[in-house]
């Protein structure tokens, strides 16, 4: 996907080899109510030019029913661009075994890791991280600026994370 503001509901997404999701220079993105399960990289990917506005994942299912397979429910490698302020919203979740061993930079349920350079807010809440390998990996790596903010509340964390909850 290529393009303005975009809504994915009620989808379920089972066995894909690749990346379930693959987008790209988002406006408002919703994503919501969806089941990615089993999938073999990325559940969803943000990539390719910067995601603005609201960017909300709610109510989603990231599962693999076997452990170390696939890498990132959500991972944004460009996140953040000058046109907006930028706000991260991963509400009431379920992330389930997620991530690999020995991967680089990280693996496991939200990563955000290259550019990430212009204003951007997370708020991670409600959600349920279950055995993944690893929980979360977010990077601040803004060129010119450091304006960025983090809030994780109400979140239930099962199981030990290899090297991260945060």
């Amino acid at each position: 996907y290529y393009g303005g503001s975009m809504q994915l509901v009620n989808n379920s997404f089972e066995n894909v080899d690749a990346v379930n999701l693959l987008i790209n220079r988002a406006r408002n993105l919703s994503v919501d109510g969806n089941l990615f399960k089993d999938f073999g990289q990325d559940a969803i990917r943000i990539e390719g030019g910067y995601a603005t506005g609201v960017i909300a994942f709610t109510n989603n299912e990231f599962i693999q029913t076997t452990a170390g397979h696939g890498y990132n429910g959500i991972f944004l490698y460009s996140g953040s661009g000058p046109d907006g302020h930028t706000k991260v919203v991963v509400d009431n979740n379920l992330f389930k075994q997620l991530g690999q061993a020995n991967s680089a930079p990280f693996h496991g349920a939200i990563s955000a890791n290259v550019y990430q350079e212009y204003p951007l807010d997370w708020h991670i809440q409600n959600n349920v991280f279950d055995h993944c390998y690893d929980y979360m990996w977010l990077r601040n790596n803004g060129a010119d600026a450091s304006i960025w903010s983090c809030k994780v509340e109400n979140n239930q964390f099962l199981g030990l994370p290899n090297s991260f909850y945060f």
